[in-house]
Formats: C-alpha cells, structure tokens, sequence
C-alpha cells in the first residue's frame, strides 16, 4: 500500500498551483503512533504475563509435527527453550506459561505464541502456531 500512496502522492502534488504537503512528516507520524501503540499492546501482553511453568520437561515437546496447510515442523530442545525449524526457517520457542511458548525469529520485531496441546494421558499430541493446528508425527516403535 505504501507504494500505492507514494504514487498517488506524487500525482496529487504535480497540480498546478497546488502547494506541496509534508507527505514525509504526515507519513512519520502516522507510523510512530502505530509503533506506540504496538509498543503499549506489547507491554500490557508482558503485565499479563503468568509465571508458571511448562507442565512436561522441554525433552517431551520435540519431536516432528506435521499439517497438510504447513508441512512438517522440527522441535528440538535448544538452551532454556526449544528449536522449531520448518523447511525454510528456523524459529525459537521461549517458555512464556505452562504449554504455551513465545515463538520468536530474528527478523520479527514482534513474536507470536504457539500453544501446544496435550492428551488426557499428558503427553503432547499436537501444537497450534502460525495460524494452523500441527499433529505430532508417532516416530515408528516409540510408545
């Protein structure tokens, strides 16, 4: 849209005797009070925070996990968190409450969250993130 405006702008100020706006600073401001706003939303996300940790040990949330809309993920233990690679990138998984983790990447300004869920029996049976629900792939020979 940005290029769309920027266009039209241009149109819009070749106008004889029009006098030409400051579509630059009308533009900066617009955006900074967005980036505020975000930043306000971001805080009260951080206040609401919960302090209880995942339910299982890290260990128990790898494995492979597959949807027929995002193909196959990849969690592996990494540090204090978890590793998910899909097949074009790599993400982090930052415990934020019980079996819901922070899902970070270095190029996001912002993270998501990815919950994962459990079975009656508490082990994980699949995991929502990006907008689509994963099931766990049962790896051959294990329980």
């Amino acid at each position: 849209a940005e290029l769309r405006h920027a266009l039209l702008w241009s149109v819009m100020d070749q106008r004889s005797g029009a006098e030409r706006p400051d579509w630059h600073g009308d533009v900066f401001a617009l955006y900074e009070d967005r980036a505020e706003r975000r930043a306000e939303r971001r805080a009260a996300i951080e206040a609401s925070r919960l302090d209880v940790p995942p339910s299982l040990p890290l260990a128990a949330y790898a494995g492979r996990y597959d949807s027929p809309r995002g193909g196959p993920l990849e969690i592996s233990p990494d540090g204090d968190g978890l590793r998910l690679d899909t097949l074009v990138r790599t993400y982090r998984l930052t415990p934020w409450h019980a079996d819901t983790f922070r899902l970070t990447h270095e190029d996001w300004a912002n993270g998501a969250f990815a919950r994962f869920s459990l079975t009656p029996q508490g082990t994980i049976d699949g995991i929502e993130a990006f907008g689509m629900d994963f099931e766990r792939v049962v790896q051959e020979g294990a329980p």
